[in-house]
């Protein structure tokens, strides 16, 4: 009996505490290894992450700017200059950073025609009807048509006054388009975390509005001698600064940054009114 118990007893010895502690040595091993892993790939994933928003950012700003470059000149008076470049302000300086960029301003029916006639516009005649005069203020340029440039004087209701006589005559439902005056110009300013870089959209003098955020450079560049075409390079920069894994071999900062550029042709270079 007492040979059969100790029989028993010797069948459930548990591990010695050298085998406990060879186990917990390589269970540690093996979780610091597996965060190890995991901490790296999380920052890869955080890293791609920004880089596609940062890509993200370019393709949209570039195709937003590219479409109201192309409009430039649609509707706007003969003999105006359309696109207007200033070249290689300086936006932003500190230590080796430094950004020069250009802005640039473009006249013409950028956007799409915010209404129509809703009568038929007679030739000597100084008043329309529109659809809806709730897009128009006094004193704001429009283009019957594209054709005809003329200026507000006074609304009622859908009834728009103008400082002239109309020059031609015009079928309800032509396009009533508003001649605009458009810039872009990066604008960086420099809180204590972080530069704050982002294009900017003013529209007919009024203040500059933040556009797209992340674009630290605008750069254009006319490629034809009658600058009829040019090429147009957006820089955008990461959202967050990563200086422990990347150092910017220009600016010696950690944020990374991808350059988009693309050529533009003004279309309506040839096609602006006539006298009108």
């Amino acid at each position: 009996m007492l040979n059969a118990i100790k029989k028993g007893r010797k069948g459930r010895n548990g591990f010695t505490l050298v085998e406990l502690m060879v186990a917990l040595g390589i269970s540690s091993l093996l979780l610091t290894s597996i965060y190890t892993v995991f901490i790296s790939q999380e920052k890869t994933y955080a890293v791609q992450d920004q880089v596609a928003d940062t890509q993200q950012t370019l393709r949209v700003s570039t195709a937003l700017l590219i479409k109201e470059m192309r409009m430039a000149g649609y509707g706007a008076p003969a003999a105006t200059n359309v696109v207007n470049v200033t070249d290689a302000a300086v936006v932003f300086q500190e230590g080796n950073r430094q950004v020069n960029a250009d802005s640039i301003t473009l006249i013409g029916c950028v956007r799409a025609a915010p209404t129509r006639l809703s009568a038929d516009a007679k030739q000597g005649t100084g008043t329309i009807t529109v659809s809806d005069a709730s897009s128009f203020a006094v004193g704001d340029n429009i283009v019957i048509g594209g054709i005809e440039n003329v200026v507000i004087n006074a609304i009622a209701g859908n009834q728009l006054t103008l400082n002239s006589n109309l020059q031609n005559s015009y079928l309800t439902n032509m396009n009533i388009n508003l001649l605009r005056t458009v810039t872009y110009a990066i604008v960086i300013d420099d809180p204590p975390a972080r530069p704050n870089p982002r294009l900017t959209r003013a529209e007919n003098g009024g203040a500059a509005q933040p556009f797209v955020e992340n674009i630290e450079d605008l750069q254009i560049t006319p490629t034809t001698a009658n600058q009829s075409s040019y090429t147009v390079t957006l820089t955008a920069t990461t959202d967050r600064e990563d200086r422990q894994n990347y150092v910017d071999p220009n600016f010696g900062d950690g944020f990374r940054r991808k350059t988009l550029s693309s050529n533009i042709k003004i279309r309506n270079l040839s096609i602006q009114n006539q006298g009108f």
